[in-house]
């Protein structure tokens, strides 16, 4: 029996293609679905001709790395290793009307979210745990995603009656549509445009940062001082400047002048012709700043780890969020509009 490829058709996480042979009229796709053994005798004979060479023979293997390189997240990638065989026509039918849909979105130029498909569920599942928190990098991802789905969301919406199908396929019971918008908010409380936590996030943490800019700023006047003297005296090499050692500011001075500053010896150089001191008039304000360092830390731990319980709650249909986001992350526009000819064909008539 001989077998020939129809068509490839591809939208989210279907990627549907139809086959005939002279002797089989079934309908078969692929589906991120799977197939019960012995769902239908075309799946049965193909796996008897084909049991483990299958999807090789079919030159499907080919098409699905094509795909997970067009995917947008590693969740869509994951998807598309999943795919498996499907076996009826309904859901075949469905596909290949979701496909007509988007290829519409792509002839239309419309502004479908097309970015920031980061896959979260690891974190999400992480998260569940109490007493963890996301560091901000994650907090970061974690935005940047919420604001597609909230958008995707916002198009399917606006678009309902114009793309029916893609409106369904992003409408789940377990989703709430104000989830996004609220983590969205409490995360721009949070963090700043450059990954950094923002100051205003507790009172807590502003007094404990002005605190220590003071403190630092106190240092720094003190430091420079000291130093603008050990110039004047020439205990110092030339061109030095202020600089740091485990973490605190020193001065460089020559090694046969090291007593006429009291202070720390915290390094030297590798000739040991010159010692980097920290001045012994700074060391307890360096310690009330390292002190400072840590409640900082323990700080954002603590506004982090609020986020983690408020979010909690509502983990569950976050993940049925970003299950979605992985379908649509398949979707391959930039692939389907320029390398895949797509024509809609009825398995029907």
């Amino acid at each position: 029996m001989s077998f020939f490829l129809l068509q490839n058709l591809m939208f989210g996480h279907k990627y549907v293609r139809i086959l005939k042979g002279s002797h089989v009229y079934r309908t078969a796709g692929f589906i991120n679905r799977a197939t019960p053994k012995g769902s239908n005798s075309f799946h049965y004979l193909c796996y008897m001709l084909y049991p483990s060479q299958l999807e090789s023979r079919l030159g499907f293997d080919q098409i699905r790395t094509m795909v997970q390189q067009a995917c947008l997240s590693s969740l869509g990638r994951k998807n598309v290793e999943d795919m498996e065989f499907l076996t009826e026509v309904e859901p075949v039918d469905l596909a290949l009307r979701q496909i007509a849909e988007f290829r519409q979105i792509i002839e239309n130029s419309e502004s479908f979210p097309a970015q920031d498909y980061f896959d979260m569920i690891p974190l999400l599942d992480h998260l569940r745990i109490p007493g963890t928190w996301p560091e901000p990098d994650q907090l970061a991802e974690l935005r940047l995603s919420l604001m597609t789905i909230r958008d995707i969301h916002a198009f399917t919406k606006k678009n309902k009656q114009k793309y029916p199908l893609l409106a369904a396929c992003m409408e789940s019971p377990a989703t709430t549509l104000d989830i996004p918008p609220k983590h969205i908010t409490s995360i721009n409380a949070i963090l700043d445009e450059k990954t950094r936590i923002r100051d205003s996030a507790s009172s807590q943490l502003k007094q404990i940062r002005k605190e220590k800019a003071a403190k630092q700023s106190s240092v720094e006047r003190k430091i420079i001082h000291t130093l603008k003297t050990a110039r004047q005296n020439g205990w110092t090499p030339e061109d030095a400047e202020v600089t740091i050692r485990n973490g605190r500011l020193v001065i460089p001075i020559l090694s046969a002048y090291k007593r006429k500053i009291t202070g720390f010896v915290l390094d030297e150089s590798a000739t040991g012709q010159t010692i980097f001191l920290e001045p012994a008039d700074l060391f307890e304000t360096n310690n009330e700043i390292r002190e400072l360092d840590h409640q900082e830390k323990r700080e954002i731990i603590r506004i982090l780890t609020a986020f983690a319980d408020n979010l909690r709650p509502d983990i569950d249909s976050l993940k049925e969020e970003y299950r979605m986001l992985g379908e649509e992350s398949i979707s391959g526009r930039r692939l389907s509009a320029k390398a895949v000819s797509i024509r809609m064909i009825s398995l029907f008539s």
